[in-house]
């Protein structure tokens, strides 16, 4: 909209493209790069476009502007600049703003790069761990893959686009249990995913939250490979069972597993 620097939260991800030189990370409080910090809690204006101030969002709410920066929210129905709030709906007046600072904002440079994250190799553990996981899952996505976690069903809209290749589908088995009827959907429509659930035996988000030994944290045990084959009768489909990361690590490198054109589950 405007010439300036832009940023995402979390559950926006992806909504910016991240190949425009404007565009600088993610904000989440904490959560977010050290740069990135300091270039928006340095800030003297800040835009917020459908901000939702949630934990998530917010990196357990420990987001923070000075008191000095001038922050205007823009909201569905209202637009709130300080304490003042307007009402306004934001698909009628980010047009008409847009139109306005096209020939009447200047902004100065501010002299600050982007910076890509750039991580050392990290040693393959036994078991499957967090960091190694998301490390090793980055060098198996391809350019034109559309990746989609816990909501599978999205994949059908992403079809009918036809600018993808691959459906990289990530959930855990929780998450699982309230959607696990899309994948009857995907089969229905001809969408080959290539599914990844990851088992942590329980809701773990929840466990953090309300207790490690809540019984209602324990997620009954599914045979998801047979599972999956019930979703797609008459199709030809794989299922693979890893355990450990020098399992997981010789699947994502197996060329057939890459370039599969029939649902994958692992």
């Amino acid at each position: 909209m405007v010439n300036c620097i832009n940023l995402s939260l979390g559950v926006t991800n992806s909504i910016i493209d991240e190949t425009n030189p404007l565009y600088y990370g993610q904000y989440a409080g904490i959560g977010s790069a050290l740069n990135t910090i300091q270039l928006v809690e340095s800030a003297d204006c800040v835009l917020w476009l459908g901000n939702l101030p949630s934990d998530f969002n917010t990196g357990m709410f420990s987001e923070h502007l000075s008191d000095l920066v001038t922050v205007i929210d823009f909201q569905r129905f209202f637009v709130k600049i300080g304490e003042a709030t307007y009402e306004a709906k934001i698909t009628q007046l980010l047009p008409r703003l847009a139109e306005a600072v096209k020939s009447k904002l200047h902004l100065q440079h501010r002299g600050v790069e982007a910076q890509s994250s750039k991580r050392s190799k990290l040693p393959q553990p036994a078991t499957i761990e967090q960091d190694w996981l998301w490390d090793r899952f980055s060098s198996f996505l391809q350019p034109g893959d559309l990746v989609v976690t816990e909501t599978a069903g999205a994949s059908v809209a992403a079809k009918e686009m036809g600018t993808y290749k691959r459906m990289v589908l990530i959930t855990g088995e929780g998450s699982l249990q309230l959607k696990v009827q899309a994948f009857a959907i995907l089969n229905r429509y001809g969408i080959p995913p290539t599914v990844f659930i990851l088992n942590n035996d329980g809701y773990t988000v929840e466990r953090y939250f309300n207790g490690m030994d809540a019984a209602y944290n324990q997620v009954p045990k599914w045979d998801y490979c047979a599972l999956f084959k019930t979703f797609a009768p008459g199709l030809e489909i794989k299922t693979f069972r890893v355990k450990g990361s020098m399992e997981l690590d010789a699947l994502l490198s197996n060329k057939e597993f890459q370039t599969a054109m029939y649902p994958q589950l692992t």
